[in-house]
C-alpha cells in the first residue's frame, strides 16, 4: 500500500509538472479542470493520516520514528497512539514531547491518542478502523523477543530504531 502510494504521488507530481510546463493548457476548459483535479488528489493523499504506535516517552525514540515518517510518507498528519493499561499507564512525559515535535516540526500536524487497553492486534484493527487509517499506514517499532504477539497480526509497519 504504502510503495503503491509513494508511486501515485510521484507519478502524479509529473504529470502535475508537465501539465505546468505548458501554459496553453491552463486556458483550455478540459485541461484546467484536469489540472484542478490533479491538485485535488494530491491534497488528499497529503491529508491522509499516519498512525504511530509508541510505548515510550523517549524524544528520541518519537523524533526517529517521525522522521521516518516525514521521509517516507507522503502525509502532513501523524496519530501518535499510546495504548494505556492498568499496569502501566501513561508515560510522563509522552504529552509534553508529543507538543515538542508538533512544534518543531510545522508542516505535520502532530495529534496525541492515549487508548485504554491492551496492546493487542484487536485492539489496534479496532482503533485502525475508528480512525479510517489502513494498518500499511500504522507503524511500530520492533518489539522485544519475550512480546506476546506474533507481529504480522498487527498489520503495522516496523520502523527499526
Amino acid at each position: 500500500m504504502s510503495y503503491a502510494t509513494q508511486s501515485q504521488v510521484h507519478l502524479l507530481r509529473a504529470v502535475y509538472w508537465t501539465y505546468d510546463q505548458y501554459p496553453l493548457l491552463h486556458c483550455w476548459t478540459a485541461s484546467k479542470a484536469w489540472g484542478r483535479a490533479l491538485v485535488h488528489v494530491m491534497a488528499r493523499l497529503k491529508r491522509q493520516p499516519v498512525c504511530v504506535l509508541v510505548k515510550t516517552d523517549e524524544i528520541n525514540h518519537l523524533l526517529h520514528m517521525l522522521l521516518y515518517v516525514r521521509e517516507n510518507e507522503e502525509t502532513s498528519c501523524v496519530k501518535i497512539v499510546h495504548f494505556s493499561d492498568e499496569d502501566n499507564g501513561v508515560p510522563s512525559e509522552l504529552e509534553a514531547n508529543a507538543k515538542i515535535l508538533d512544534e518543531a516540526f510545522p508542516e505535520i500536524t502532530i495529534d496525541l491518542i492515549i487508548v485504554q487497553g491492551m496492546f493487542s492486534p484487536a485492539n489496534v484493527a479496532s482503533l485502525a478502523h475508528c480512525l479510517q487509517i489502513p494498518p500499511s499506514l500504522m507503524f511500530m517499532s520492533c518489539p522485544g523477543p519475550h512480546f506476546a504477539h506474533p507481529i504480522a497480526e498487527f498489520g503495522a509497519r516496523i520502523i527499526s530504531l
